[in-house]
């Protein structure tokens, strides 16, 4: 696997779901929702949130017109060897005073071949809750509703507290056949 650029680079696009399509997903996804974020081996203090998982067979439309734009995103960018494998979508809420800590999404567990994470703003009317990337420039993925923020897996992440409203995003992720290394 030859990479394109700097793996630390990440990227985001305004408009990827238009607002209507985000009131689809967040209807699909307020359904889905049956359990309190957490985090595999940690404590309750990294995660607060609400969790939901939208299976393809409720939303085919979203997973392909997701797994279209990171192929087409990953080739500009970065060049992985993705085997085409894309997890389960994962809706989150986060209401007042709800965050997730700096982490990252993959690790020496059953997360270690992510390689490259998506997240898509779904949600308009909320104070806080910004996400913050650290990579080749540190900062914050815009909070317009429909955007998108792309990133290497291994990078660290974080959601901020919501102090007003509530934000909800979908994340996702796609898989190669090994471990970057």
């Amino acid at each position: 696997m030859k990479l394109k650029t700097n793996i630390n680079k990440w990227h985001s696009e305004l408009n990827f779901f238009t607002e209507a399509e985000c009131e689809k997903v967040k209807n699909i996804g307020d359904a889905c929702i049956r359990e309190k974020g957490g985090v595999l081996g940690r404590n309750n203090f990294s995660r607060k949130c609400k969790v939901g998982w939208i299976s393809y067979d409720n939303a085919s439309w979203i997973y392909e017109k997701i797994k279209s734009k990171m192929y087409e995103i990953n080739s500009n960018l970065w060049n992985f060897n993705l085997d085409g494998e894309m997890e389960q979508l994962q809706y989150l809420e986060y209401g007042l005073g709800e965050f997730y800590a700096k982490h990252m999404d993959n690790g020496h567990d059953e997360v270690s071949c992510r390689k490259l994470t998506m997240v898509i703003q779904l949600s308009k009317n909320y104070v806080g809750g910004k996400l913050k990337v650290w990579g080749d420039k540190k900062g914050f993925a815009p909070k317009d509703i429909g955007s998108l923020t792309v990133f290497p897996s291994h990078l660290f992440h974080q959601a901020n507290p919501v102090f007003w409203g509530k934000r909800n995003v979908l994340v996702c992720w796609i898989k190669g056949k090994t471990p970057l290394q």
